[in-house]
């Protein structure tokens, strides 16, 4: 089973604990976690089912690429990891210029890596996050 985690900003909001899900997409296993952890659900979900703009999914320290459908793939030994952001990742390809621009305000800023790759963290000066 994949395991899901959540940032401690996340957790800040709701009880998320680090917990394996069964799944073969992103969306399987999140499903699977939230039906344990039902309030949650909220805090990463909008209303139409779809990631909120201003979280980040990982599987593997590669960025979940299906926003909406969560169709991305998830090996039995994956590891999920949901995080907030301090940029809206829902950006379509066509706003390329202004994501870039976000990008390049926050570079060498704000950079925390988990397991060798970046994510961007809206805590950084903060303390305790992942």
């Amino acid at each position: 089973m994949a395991t899901v985690v959540f940032s401690s900003f996340i957790q800040g909001y709701a009880r998320c604990p680090e917990m394996e899900a069964p799944g073969n997409s992103v969306r399987e296993v999140l499903e699977n976690y939230f039906q344990e952890f039902l309030p949650v659900r909220s805090y990463i979900f909008d209303d139409q089912g779809c990631i909120r703009p201003r979280l980040a999914v990982f599987v593997d320290g590669v960025v979940v690429e299906d926003r909406i459908g969560l169709t991305d793939p998830v090996h039995l030994h994956a590891r999920v990891f949901v995080q907030a952001m301090p940029i809206d990742l829902s950006m379509r390809p066509s706003d390329g210029d202004e994501c870039q621009r976000q990008l390049e305000c926050l570079n060498g800023r704000h950079v925390h890596r988990l397991q060798n790759f970046p994510v961007f963290s809206p805590l950084a000066n903060f303390g305790d996050y992942q």
